[in-house]
């Protein structure tokens, strides 16, 4: 009676833990597209090759073929770039391991983390995930930062990118955000905070990243200067857009400034990342924005923080 009654117990036990699992399965499955995905980790441990670090910055330059967008179309001629010097942004140069360079921007978002766009750290034609990223936050010049070059130990992008980054049409950009965590702490930080973006109206937005493109509208910037514009957005259901995703044609950017904080310029806060150029026959830059808690569109950025922890 006794051992039959063990068994039964143990029965139970086998029957609840698998329970447990299939449910934890089950909301795995069933994540929302701006959460986080499965985090990457670098390559190696050691410490960051020199060399490669060095390499000249044309060698990062972003293509066409790099973002699948018009790289060259980003500056519609209504609000020119300006050179900053705020020591919340950065420059990111990454490698892929199909061997494909890229440059882009990012935004510190904690002593030791920085925000960017998804497909700047996840690119499926170029084998996945980023192999390795460097992390350049000097201010104005971001070619003169030696010392303040940090290595990316673990990065994490958002289902919604893993899954439909390589589809065709704009709405792939509706999830496109990612955070990166470095090695040690910003020596010298300007950490920006971030809210869920409510569609106000007559309210100036700022985009700050390093451009580095060779289109011939964009051909003098190299990714070493850093970068701002500013002007206004319209909200994802605008007439113009349906992409669901924030628009503008006044805020100006290049190939390299994606990842860029989108700046509430009244609340200083980050609402939005900056995602795309031209997409269409309308000049126009493209910005995933942010939200709280799961959802089809935005890009929840305190669950892919919590992701690295």
């Amino acid at each position: 009676m006794v051992q039959r009654r063990l068994l039964q117990i143990a029965g139970w036990t086998c029957w609840f833990w698998w329970a447990v699992a299939e449910a934890a399965a089950e909301g795995t499955g069933n994540r929302a597209p701006n959460r986080a995905a499965q985090v990457a980790t670098a390559v190696s441990e050691t410490p960051r090759d020199s060399t490669w670090a060095q390499i000249p910055n044309a060698w990062y330059e972003l293509t066409p073929e790099d973002l699948d967008v018009g790289e060259d179309r980003g500056v519609c001629g209504i609000n020119s770039l300006t050179v900053t010097s705020k020591a919340s942004a950065c420059r990111l140069r990454i490698a892929f391991p199909q061997g494909r360079r890229a440059v882009c921007s990012g935004w510190i978002i904690g002593t030791d983390t920085v925000g960017t766009a998804g497909h700047c750290i996840y690119n499926k034609e170029a084998g996945g995930y980023a192999r390795q990223i460097y992390v350049d936050c000097g201010e104005e010049d971001a070619c003169e930062a030696s010392d303040d070059t940090y290595n990316a130990v673990k990065w994490v992008t958002t289902e919604g990118w893993i899954e439909n980054g390589h589809t065709e049409g704009c709405s792939r950009f509706s999830n496109d955000g990612a955070v990166i965590k470095v090695d040690r702490t910003f020596r010298r930080r300007d950490v920006l905070t971030v809210e869920p973006y409510s569609c106000e109206r007559n309210i100036d937005f700022t985009v700050t990243g390093y451009p580095g493109s060779t289109g011939q509208e964009c051909s003098s910037y190299t990714s070493c200067v850093q970068k701002t514009a500013s002007g206004s957005i319209m909200c994802p259901s605008s007439i113009l857009n349906g992409c669901g995703l924030l628009s503008s044609s006044t805020l100006d950017g290049c190939a390299g400034m994606s990842g860029s904080a989108l700046i509430n310029s009244s609340s200083k806060k980050v609402v939005g990342i900056y995602a795309a150029q031209r997409m269409g026959f309308i000049c126009a830059n493209y910005y995933a924005f942010l939200t709280e808690g799961p959802s089809e569109e935005g890009v929840d950025i305190w669950d892919l923080q919590d992701a690295l922890e």
